[in-house]
Formats: C-alpha cells, sequence, structure tokens
C-alpha cells in the first residue's frame, strides 16, 4: 500500500485595515469561503463533517498525513492582531483525526479563542484535537471541536459550529432512512464568590428522518446542566427518554439554582429542484403551559439557498429570517445559559433579536464577489443578562443595525487578493458585555499567498 508521508500547505494571510474580530471556530475566515463551495442541501458530504468550517481541512485521502502552516496580521481598531496556526490531520481506513492549535496575540484571546490565559503577550489554544472512527453505520468521534447541528451553515440557532470548541463523544448510528446523534461534552467551568468551580455538562441527541430525496427532517434536544463538580448524569446519555422527564421525576440539580436548562428543536430542509432548497429552524427554550406571566422562549428561523453554477461563472445565495424572544438561551441556574468562553452556542446575535441576511458569492471567470448583507434589531437583553422573565418593558431600547461585508477577490496561481468594505460586523458585544472593539466600518486588503509542498 503506498503512503503518502506528508503534505505540507503554507498558508501566509496579510490583512490591514479590517474591524472584524474573527470568532473562534473561524479564526482564519475558513466559513466564510467553504459555505458557498457546496450548500447543505447538496452535498452530502456536509452530513458527515461535524463542521462545515472544517470542509477544506478534514482529511479525504486515504493513508495519508497533512500539515497546514497558517499566519496572519490584522489591525482591528488600531489594535495589531497576530494569529499563528498548525493543522496536522490524517485519515488511515476507518480512523480520521485533526489537531489545530492556535496562537494569537493577548487582547484578542477571549474574542478570538475564548482563552483568558496569556503569556508572553500571547494567548493560545488546541481549537480542535479529535479522532473519529466511521463506517457505513456508525461513526464515533471522541475530542475537541464545534459541534454543528441545525440547517443554516453560519447560523443556525440550534448549534452554530461559531463558538469556541468544546471536548465531547459523539455517537451517530445509521439505519434505513433514519440516523440517530448521541453527543456528551463538557463546556468551559465557571467560578462563583468563593471560588468554587462549578462544572458545565453538555449532552443532547437527536433524530434525523429523510423522508425521500427532496425532504428531510430532524427532531431532538440538547441540556446543559452544572454544578460544582458535578459528574456526567447516565439520564442525559440515555438514548430514548426525553430529558423533561427528569423534571417531572425530580432529578434535577434544584438545590438553592435550577440547574439544568433543556432546549427542544426542529429543523427541515426542501430541495426544490438540484438548485434550489427552503430549510427552517425551530427551538423551545421555555414554553408556558398554565397561565403565568411568564413569556415563552422560543426562536425560529427560515431560509432560502441556491445556486446557478455552469463554466464560466456561478452564483451561490442563502438568505435568512430569524426571530429570538427576549429570554430564549438565558437561564437562573449557575452558568446555565447557552454560551460556550464568552461566544453563543446558539444564535450568534443572541437572544432578543431578529434579523434579516443575505449572502452571496459568485464569480465570474477569474473575479469572485463575497458579500454578506443584514438588518439586525436586537433588544436589551444579552446572554449576559440576568434572568428575570416577568419584565413588562423588554422593547424600549431596540438597536437596529445594518451590517455586513462585501468584497471582490482575484485568484491567482500565487493565492489571492482580496478588497472590500466591512460595516458593523462586531458580534460579542452584541451578544456578550466583554467587547474591547467598536462599532466603525472600514475598507480592508488582504492578501492571502499559498505555496503548496506535497512528499511521498
Amino acid at each position: 500500500m503506498k503512503i503518502s508521508l506528508l503534505n505540507i500547505i503554507l498558508i501566509i494571510n496579510f490583512i490591514i485595515l479590517i474591524n472584524e474580530p474573527l470568532l473562534g471556530i473561524d479564526p482564519f475566515n475558513r466559513l466564510r469561503y467553504n459555505q458557498y463551495l457546496y450548500i447543505a442541501s447538496f452535498n452530502e458530504k456536509y452530513n458527515d463533517i461535524d463542521s462545515p468550517a472544517l470542509y477544506n481541512v478534514y482529511p479525504e485521502s486515504d493513508s495519508t498525513i497533512n500539515i497546514v502552516f497558517n499566519s496572519l496580521a490584522q489591525i482591528d481598531d488600531n489594535i495589531p492582531n497576530v494569529k499563528s496556526g498548525l493543522i496536522l490531520n490524517g485519515k488511515f481506513g476507518n480512523f480520521t483525526f485533526l489537531i489545530e492549535p492556535i496562537l494569537v496575540n493577548k487582547v484578542y484571546g477571549l474574542s478570538d479563542l475564548g482563552a483568558n490565559y496569556s503569556r508572553n503577550n500571547f494567548s493560545g489554544r488546541f481549537e480542535n484535537s479529535f479522532i473519529r472512527y466511521s463506517n457505513t453505520n456508525i461513526s464515533i468521534f471522541l475530542g475537541r471541536s464545534a459541534l454543528f447541528w441545525g440547517q443554516s451553515l453560519s447560523n443556525s440557532i440550534i448549534h452554530s459550529g461559531m463558538y469556541p470548541a468544546y471536548d465531547y463523544i459523539k455517537l451517530k448510528y445509521n439505519f434505513s432512512q433514519f440516523s440517530y446523534d448521541l453527543f456528551s461534552g463538557q463546556l468551559g467551568s465557571g467560578k462563583i464568590g468563593d471560588g468554587s468551580r462549578i462544572k458545565r455538562n453538555i449532552g443532547g441527541h437527536r433524530i434525523v428522518y429523510k423522508i425521500n430525496d427532496k425532504t428531510r427532517f430532524s427532531f431532538g434536544e440538547q441540556i446543559i446542566y452544572t454544578g460544582v463538580n458535578r459528574n456526567v448524569e447516565l439520564i442525559y446519555l440515555n438514548p430514548f427518554v426525553p430529558f423533561f422527564f427528569t423534571g417531572l421525576e425530580g432529578d434535577e440539580e434544584s438545590k438553592e439554582y435550577d440547574n439544568d436548562n433543556s432546549i427542544i428543536f426542529a429543523d427541515f430542509r426542501y430541495i426544490y429542484n438540484s438548485k434550489y432548497s427552503i430549510y427552517s429552524e425551530f427551538i423551545i427554550d421555555d414554553m408556558q403551559v398554565d397561565n403565568t406571566n411568564v413569556d415563552n422562549a422560543v426562536g425560529y428561523k427560515i431560509g432560502f439557498d441556491g445556486k446557478i453554477d455552469n463554466k464560466d461563472k456561478n452564483l451561490y445565495w442563502i438568505f435568512e429570517w430569524t426571530k429570538i424572544s427576549p429570554w430564549t438561551y438565558i437561564h437562573h441556574g449557575q452558568f446555565t445559559s447557552w454560551e460556550n468562553r464568552g461566544h453563543p452556542i446558539g444564535y450568534t446575535y443572541g437572544p432578543d433579536s431578529e434579523c434579516a441576511q443575505i449572502i452571496i458569492n459568485g464569480s465570474y471567470r477569474k473575479i469572485n464577489l463575497s458579500s454578506n448583507i443584514g438588518y439586525l434589531i436586537k433588544g436589551e437583553n444579552n446572554l449576559e443578562t440576568k434572568w428575570d422573565n416577568h419584565s413588562t418593558d423588554l422593547n424600549s431600547n431596540q438597536n437596529r443595525i445594518l451590517f455586513g461585508q462585501i468584497s471582490i477577490y482575484l485568484k491567482k496561481e500565487w493565492g489571492v487578493l482580496e478588497l472590500g468594505l466591512s460595516l458593523n460586523n462586531n458580534k460579542n458585544e452584541l451578544t456578550m458585555s466583554n467587547s474591547n472593539f467598536k462599532n466603525n466600518g472600514m475598507a480592508f486588503i488582504k492578501i492571502n499567498l499559498e505555496k503548496v509542498y506535497s512528499y511521498d
């Protein structure tokens, strides 16, 4: 058997005059390009990848090891931003692995990696580090990555994949027209006033039903449960028992706090033809059955995507409308809101938001266009808001924000040259209260130099 021992890909990025802090799962802006290559409904490979952002760096060729070196220099609001990373991946039969450590300068540790620790003005973290076994029927994942569940590639309200990664184990089983997923993981911990560590566990399960070649539907639930040194709950590993039965049976952690926060979700996609599809996502964080003064905590999204491609030109587009009610994702337990290391696990703009967004990527011969434009109505609540779901004046201070980025880029044999404009792209300060960056629009220039070395 012939084994390719080493493939080295060297990518050097230099960016000046751009004000958008990149999120942890997307340290080198991978997702913005990958999501247009294969829209999920038109490429079954997305069903086997735990994050679409890893599409281009996920190993495909058998019996190979790949090493990718990345570096990026950037200025945000006159604050230099230097990043360096390495991706090591490989595939041997049914086993694949991927390891990705990343270094950034200290001021960007939290906004880019969710990392507070620094040494010599640098912060670092292993953003991806996992091994996976898969065959026709079973897939077992063990390690660290950002889990993606839903239909929206970059803005899922269920599990977006756009947050600092966490460690988990996941089992996927395929049978007939169904597939079943079960996972259990551990989020970043919290600390209370006396210094005690609050352990934050997460789990979920879902069933996906491919009704026919045009329609697919999934339904499931996920939960965050916390406490001082709290262990993994076996009931949340049971593949068949709904999570809400723990509350009915009195098995939740409820001393002083309600430390179990579950969400029910569903999504579907209908493929109109090989070029167009419609999809939707729906979540229930809290639904009132009895007459109370508490508002329902829900969220929903509807989207359309499609593509037009031929020899000389192509166009990929996504349109979405999303609405998240004011108290969705927020909970009154100990660190039980839906965030990890200062970033939302669900929708990018968090609770109390309504957004219309259109994403277009196209090309004509060697010239490419990339655009992401949205209009956001953002209320007062964010993921750090103290839960008080009895408030009657939630919409008194709504911000209306036009945001986006548009650019043209030219692909050459040496890499990519990109020119563009960005406007109000700072997402972090809208969902958490920890941003150090301003919401200014700015022009940018990006030079992406690429050199590939292969050794057999």
